[in-house]
């Protein structure tokens, strides 16, 4: 086994960046309150001076706390840090023990004190994330395989349910049943964070009609884990239609190229109408505000376009930029495809 580097993570680009918005916008906010409560207002100034306090405690504690978290890896394991303060190392032994469990970008070790059982990746950033997880599966053992159970159900959607058993699935829409046999499958789509788990964080069953999607809203199984259920599969259904994804890895294939496409299509759309539906609310709020007074409406506007703005703005941007990117892949995997047959 070749000796580990010792490598610190902080938290991801992405979070740094809303820390030092929230720390810079904070500047402004604090004096437009205190503009509002000192001329607008005619507060007391030991209420303003309070509410200023507010502000600085809420601000070190949402953006400058988080900017000193900090992990650690190396030879004798792995320590989280926050203000310079270390916790209990998970080393090394720990995860070779088979009791650490894989739970989407968690650790969880069952035998440690409450409080200190969950270790959480999810600050650093998904490509920071697959680092670390490929120091930890040189040693990780993974814990025993479930039982399969005889068959397992799926709520999805709103009155939806997915049945699955030896013979093939069921569902049931309001009332009224569709029957599909295990042949009739024609992909199962299982994303993962890293290979050396049995748990997803996706999983999507195209059918011929339909699609059947863990992420849907109000989705949930019924008294079996992810596990059950990806043992479920394996065992039942056609091997060649299982296609295991692995999150943050470069995406060739078509299918799933166009599954994620559909999805981010779709978060720029609910986006969109986040807007349409608070964006005239915020301009009749801000009329209502301007007829009692002007300076109210004003700086209302100012905090709005401070706050809102540049995030909406920049939301737009990437979501933009992300779908055009997969557009252009899946063109190549159309054309790979084709120069195929």
């Amino acid at each position: 086994m070749q000796p580990i580097t010792q490598q610190e993570y902080r938290i991801s680009p992405d979070l740094r960046r809303c820390c030092w918005y929230i720390i810079i916008c904070g500047i402004p906010l604090i004096g437009v309150f205190y503009w509002v409560a000192r001329f607008v207002q005619n507060r007391e100034t030991i209420e303003i001076l309070l509410g200023c306090l507010f502000f600085l405690f809420m601000g070190s504690i949402t953006a400058i706390l988080p900017l000193t978290w900090k992990l650690r890896v190396d030879e004798q394991g792995m320590t989280r840090s926050l203000l310079g303060l270390s916790g209990r190392i998970w080393s090394w032994n720990d995860f070779a023990s088979g009791r650490i469990l894989k739970q989407h970008r968690t650790l969880y070790d069952p035998a440690r004190g409450w409080g200190r059982r969950t270790l959480i990746l999810d600050f650093i950033g998904l490509e920071s994330i697959q680092e670390v997880m490929a120091v930890i599966n040189t040693h990780y053992q993974l814990p025993p395989p479930p039982a399969v159970p005889e068959k397992l159900t799926l709520r999805y959607g709103f009155f939806k349910t997915a049945t699955f058993d030896s013979q093939g699935i069921h569902i049931l829409i309001r009332g009224k049943p569709f029957e599909y046999q295990w042949p009739d499958v024609q992909h199962i789509l299982i994303t993962r964070m890293d290979p050396v788990r049995r748990n997803f964080s996706r999983l999507v069953i195209v059918l011929p009609d339909r699609e059947i999607d863990s992420l849907r809203v109000g989705s949930s199984w019924s008294d079996v884990t992810n596990e059950e259920i990806n043992e479920y599969l394996h065992a039942h259904a056609p091997e060649d239609c299982i296609q295991i994804l692995i999150a943050g890895q470069c995406i060739k294939h078509r299918v799933h190229i166009e599954q994620n496409l559909k999805d981010l299509k779709q978060r720029q759309k609910d986006v969109r109408i986040i807007i349409a539906v608070f964006g005239p609310a915020l301009a009749l709020t801000l009329g209502w505000m301007a007829l009692e007074n002007v300076f109210k409406a004003l700086a209302m506007f100012a905090m709005s376009m401070v706050c809102i703005a540049p995030p909406y703005i920049f939301i737009i941007w990437k979501q933009s930029k992300d779908i055009t990117e997969l557009e252009n892949d899946l063109d190549t995997a159309i054309k790979a495809e084709q120069s195929l047959e």
